[in-house]
């Protein structure tokens, strides 16, 4: 009789024990009673695999199982982890970077600076204000600024020219002497009288400014820039000249005026435009004057252009200085519109979008590099 076997088992070790002394046991009981060999073959097999069965081994793969399943999760959950990281790494540099430029890089807005003939010197902008002088009273207001001779002053031939500059990042509107209006971008300087004299009616410009002149059979409308002119007498266009592009851009919009050098001269159309290059060659063009006059409805419409112009165009809006890291970038070619008042990020977006460039803004400085 097989006694009945009772230990506390704990180990691997003690369940290894315990099955062989059982197997062997029942072995010995079967023998005892039936006594048949057959039996005690069977017996015999399984009691060698049994001992064949190694329980270590067995554990040790269903840990090792187990690991790597959990590794495979772990992998699956850090990577998720990796790209929430990513994308929220991203968009919060995204909103630090719009957040900066926000606060650094602005718009421009209405101002300007009038100095006098007598050498004093206003600042002016949206605040109204009225400016008096000898023998009129500036008035600056919503509308920009004015001129209006006062009641009971005589008219003087005497032209005395005084100076208004529109620094970069602003612009400003005035009504001249005759009611004849201009709006003067950033970067531009024009010469004025307070009185047109009797023969014409003479502006100096620098920069970029578009004209809506007021009609005078009497006395035409003379805008002077770089040794060339333009005459008028009732039209509506826009003239750019800026020293740092050397060229002089006049596109008529509507009426008729006439553009002359000391050696050339030509007569434009509504929807054409001379150009004076650096060279001192003049050339005629037919052209969609809307994205030339866009910015005086706070606008920029570009059309096709280098990167270089675009850039100098803007620059002197949002007061900007850019730096091209690579001659490539500045060949390339946009075509597209935004708001004028815009926000700086805005224009950064769009052109790192269209094109494949990068822009890194440091202070008031963008440098534009292409995208490897």
């Amino acid at each position: 009789m097989c006694l009945y076997y009772k230990k506390q088992m704990r180990t691997w070790n003690d369940i290894y024990d315990s099955s062989d002394k059982i197997l062997k046991c029942i072995l010995e009981q079967t023998e005892e009673e039936n006594g048949r060999s057959d039996c005690s073959d069977m017996l015999n097999e399984r009691l060698r695999n049994q001992l064949q069965y190694d329980p270590f081994q067995a554990y040790r793969k269903l840990k090792r199982r187990r690991q790597r399943r959990l590794m495979r999760w772990c992998s699956v959950a850090a990577g998720i982890v990796l790209l929430v990281g990513l994308a929220w790494g991203w968009w919060q540099g995204q909103a630090d970077r719009e957040a900066v430029l926000a606060e650094t890089i602005c718009p421009g807005h209405k101002k300007a600076v009038l100095s006098l003939a007598d050498g004093s010197v206003w600042y002016i902008g949206d605040t109204a204000m009225t400016i008096p002088t000898a023998r009129e009273d500036i008035r600056v207001d919503s509308n920009g600024l004015s001129l209006r001779v006062r009641n009971g002053v005589e008219r003087s031939d005497d032209e005395v020219y005084h100076l208004l500059t529109i620094p970069r990042g602003g612009e400003f509107a005035m009504t001249l002497p005759d009611g004849s209006r201009v709006w003067l971008n950033s970067g531009s300087e024009l010469r004025f009288p307070l009185q047109f004299a009797a023969k014409q009616r003479k502006v100096i410009l620098m920069g970029e400014a578009y004209f809506e002149v007021k009609e005078d059979t009497t006395r035409p409308f003379v805008v002077e820039m770089n040794e060339s002119r333009i005459e008028v007498l009732g039209t509506s266009f826009n003239v750019r000249f800026y020293r740092d592009e050397g060229r002089v851009v006049t596109t008529l919009v509507e009426g008729k005026v006439r553009f002359e050098t000391a050696n050339a001269q030509m007569i434009l159309k509504p929807g054409e435009q001379s150009v004076l290059n650096e060279k001192g060659q003049l050339q005629k063009q037919m052209v969609d004057v809307y994205p030339y006059i866009a910015w005086k409805e706070g606008r920029f419409i570009f059309r096709k252009q280098r990167l270089e112009d675009i850039m100098a165009i803007v620059s002197r809006w949002y007061n900007v200085e850019i730096r091209f890291q690579d001659e490539e970038s500045k060949e390339m070619t946009f075509s597209g519109g935004m708001m004028r008042y815009e926000g700086f990020e805005a224009l950064v977006k769009m052109v790192e979008t269209i094109g494949s460039v990068v822009c890194n803004i440091e202070n008031d400085t963008v440098f534009i590099a292409k995208r490897k």
